[in-house]
């Protein structure tokens, strides 16, 4: 689960590292301001980057991570197997959700990232649009509920 954590970090940092790419065009119009366009080549390297992310959950079998979509979000999980597991990896977890988050948002899709503790039956999500963690629940409300 380490290793698999770590490729999640390092394609979370290369994602990050995106995000001052910017290119400055001046119009040829008196007095005009400069506006920042962002570039396709960012907006490319940003979706390879998110890709990555996903695809890792997608090609590790017994994979501790899933991607789903529901309703037009996008929806990536991460479980772990128990409170002590996802205490100890509290930090990795914060950097893929934001490397999550960050790309879903710089591409305008819908995302919420999940972290489920198995035994406990219990979840956690964030939003990727407001940067806001709801309260835990009981994975048995949700069972039944949603999905």
């Amino acid at each position: 689960m380490k290793k698999f954590i770590a490729s999640l970090i390092l394609v979370g940092m290369l994602s990050g590292c995106t995000y001052t790419a910017y290119t400055v065009q001046k119009d040829d119009q008196p007095k005009s301001e400069v506006k920042h366009v962002e570039s396709k080549d960012n907006y490319y390297s940003i979706k390879d980057k998110r890709d990555q992310l996903i695809n890792i959950c997608h090609k590790v079998e017994d994979s501790p991570c899933i991607f789903i979509q529901i309703y037009g979000v996008d929806h990536f999980i991460l479980f772990y197997p128990n409170e002590k597991e996802m205490l100890s990896s509290k930090e990795s977890t914060m950097d893929i959700a934001n490397a999550f988050c960050f790309s879903s948002m710089e591409l305008s899709i819908s995302s919420q990232f999940h972290v489920v503790i198995l035994y406990e039956n219990l979840a956690h999500d964030l939003n990727c649009s407001t940067d806001t963690w709801g309260e835990w629940y009981s994975t048995e409300k949700q069972k039944n509920n949603r999905y």
